[in-house]
């Protein structure tokens, strides 16, 4: 298996949470869009989708 490179986590801010993902290789975050809402992040066996749970069903996004 193709070990991750990248961090994913769930920020809480005044209009709700979002994922935001960022690379080993660097200092900047960046928000994933279309992640409003979620919670549970995980990763994909391949590490190209973080899947979350969001308004009750689960969903992904690509990370590249």
């Amino acid at each position: 298996p193709r070990a991750a490179r990248s961090l994913a986590w769930v920020v809480t801010a005044r209009k709700g949470t979002r994922l935001f993902a960022r690379s080993l290789d660097s200092a900047i975050a960046r928000p994933l869009e279309g992640t409003e809402g979620a919670s549970n992040p995980f990763w994909s066996p391949d590490s190209q989708w973080i899947a979350f749970f969001a308004d009750g069903m689960l969903r992904r996004v690509g990370v590249s």
